[in-house]
């Protein structure tokens, strides 16, 4: 699998609201973001632009996203949560201000099979209940990419 046929941004449109990023990159080159110094002397972040720095991101309008969360904690019952799910619904940890957090290989695999399993495996009809499936199944590929190819994973809220 490649990304040539994932579609990689399902924010567009809602710039102002926020955005959830999923940043992938190889695991012998460090994740860095592109922060800068302003005046005051303060950190200022500029986003990255595709494949800079080595990282490929997924990016997806948060109202999409905390769709799919609401749907896999409603399908739960005795399962650990990964620890990002469980901060993303305190609003605590992977936030701007904190830079991205990093999720472990076997959280990554919880979300890939919960999302094919609570989702993607459904009929249509249950289907077209979410506002954007689309964003759901290239999410689903992109994290399937990131496995694949062994690649460290990072999510934020920005």
């Amino acid at each position: 699998m490649d990304l040539e046929n994932i579609k990689l941004d399902f924010y567009e449109g809602f710039e102002g609201e926020d955005e959830i990023r999923l940043y992938a990159n190889s695991k012998d080159v460090s994740f860095k973001p592109n922060r800068k110094t302003n005046s005051y002397g303060d950190f200022i972040q500029i986003q990255l632009k595709q494949n800079e720095n080595g990282i490929v991101f997924f990016s997806i309008w948060d109202g999409y996203f905390s769709q799919i969360i609401s749907e896999l904690l409603s399908n739960i019952e005795n399962d650990v949560l990964p620890q990002f799910i469980v901060n993303y619904n305190i609003v605590e940890g992977w936030v701007w201000n904190n830079g991205p957090e990093l999720i472990v290989k076997d959280e990554m695999n919880w979300f890939i099979e919960k999302i094919q399993s609570t989702i993607l495996n459904k009929e249509d009809n249950f289907k077209n209940k979410f506002w954007n499936i689309e964003s759901i199944i290239n999410l689903h590929s992109y994290l399937q990419f990131v496995r694949e190819n062994d690649l460290e994973l990072r999510i934020s809220k920005e």
